[in-house]
């Protein structure tokens, strides 16, 4: 439905589309990514200390060098079909510089999702992607006006009181397929199968 998909059956989402979080929605996601971080272990006494910071200060020293290394990357594709800077969407996990890169440089589309991904950050916003705006991105009504357009009851993203921190909703995050988007791919599947065939 919202990710990338086989064939031009699913809608391609472009990564600016997904940044819909509002001040409070940011400022919840970075208070629960804080307390998984280590470098922010002092902070998170104060919960006014952590939502008065800058969002990116959640990375650490290796993910901003990594974030640092993606734009310098992008400014350096001048003769490319490149993503616009709006668009430019890196995970925090890969290294830019060799190996497995994820990005969206070229392909405008949200990064894959896996199970231990990282963060995913965009420059432009001069933040990482709110788990809320991932779960979207997925199918799940994670925010209020999605659920009351869908008629369904709100994803709770963060579920502090079942003891389960961001760092397993992201893991969670990686392994989900929303039943909706099974759904549509099943029907598209089955449009394509010709009754002489079965």
């Amino acid at each position: 439905m919202f990710r990338k998909g086989f064939g031009s059956s699913f809608v391609s989402l472009r990564p600016s589309a997904v940044l819909v979080g509002k001040r409070p929605d940011i400022h919840e996601d970075l208070f629960h990514l804080a307390l998984c971080r280590q470098h922010l272990r002092g902070l998170t006494n104060s919960v006014d200390r952590v939502v008065s910071m800058h969002p990116l200060a959640v990375l650490n020293p290796l993910e901003m060098k990594r974030l640092e290394t993606y734009v310098k990357l992008w400014y350096g594709m001048e003769h490319m079909n490149k993503c616009s800077w709006e668009n430019l969407a890196v995970c925090l996990s890969d290294e830019p510089n060799g190996g497995w890169v994820t990005w969206s440089g070229i392909s405008s589309a949200i990064p894959t999702l896996r199970r231990s991904s990282g963060l995913i950050a965009s420059p432009s916003a001069h933040r990482v992607f709110l788990l809320k705006e991932l779960f979207a991105s997925m199918g799940f009504a994670s925010f209020q006006h999605l659920a009351d357009t869908a008629r369904v009851p709100l994803y709770e993203v963060h579920k502090p009181l079942l003891g389960l921190k961001y760092s397993h909703m992201r893991q969670a995050l990686g392994n989900a397929q929303h039943v909706g988007n099974v759904g549509v791919f099943g029907l598209c599947a089955l449009a394509c199968v010709s009754k002489r065939h079965v």
